[in-house]
């Protein structure tokens, strides 16, 4: 089911923890790179022309650089969604830190370009996440709206994903998505051109 950030998520303000687009509907990607579904959203986004924003996980890009490098070769943005996709509780600052900064460096050997924006785990936004993003020189991006597209298991529930993302979205929008799992692609060869229709796409 396609949600949207509940208390106390909702509360903080968009000036320290972007949700919303400032135009349009901004497409964001979690969890990659994946050697063979990453590059089936590559395929999809440079067919309709659309930029998107991958939060990428640090210990897979240290196995698929090939894959961070096309990424950035097409044009798109790389964020920071810390090395190993640990959850932190609110008070492991060095840990957290740490597992920021590991990412950080592997991004940046695997294709040179540093990330400017930074992603927690789950979306779980607390004091250490917010103080190590600020202490790493990142600013923090969340979701407006997250379409749960990892739960699908069937083509039936990549049709239902696609629809309820279709009616819930609205402009200045920050979706998430995954480029992790087999069912990402219909997911986009559905949306893809009605958002275009409908909205504009960063």
């Amino acid at each position: 089911m396609i949600t949207r950030p509940g208390f106390p998520w909702s509360r903080i303000p968009n000036s320290l923890v972007r949700r919303r687009a400032e135009r349009g509907v901004q497409l964001t990607f979690d969890d990659g790179p994946h050697p063979i579904h990453t590059r089936a959203v590559l395929e999809r986004l440079a067919k309709w022309n659309v930029q998107a924003i991958f939060f990428v996980v640090g210990k897979f890009v240290e196995n698929h650089p090939d894959v961070l490098r096309e990424i950035v070769a097409a044009g798109h943005e790389i964020g920071n969604h810390t090395y190993s996709h640990e959850v932190a509780s609110a008070w492991a600052l060095r840990a957290v830190t740490d597992d920021v900064r590991r990412c950080h460096a592997a991004v940046e050997r695997a294709c040179g370009v540093p990330p400017k924006w930074f992603r927690p785990p789950l979306g779980r936004v607390n004091v250490a996440t917010l103080t190590a993003a600020m202490r790493c020189g990142y600013r923090t991006m969340n979701w407006s709206l997250d379409s749960n597209d990892w739960r699908c298991r069937t083509s039936d529930d990549a049709e239902k994903c696609a629809e309820a993302v279709l009616h819930e979205v609205r402009p200045g929008d920050t979706l998430l998505l995954h480029d992790c799992h087999e069912w990402i692609a219909p997911i986009l060869d559905r949306i893809l051109p009605l958002l275009l229709a409908e909205h504009a796409l960063k």
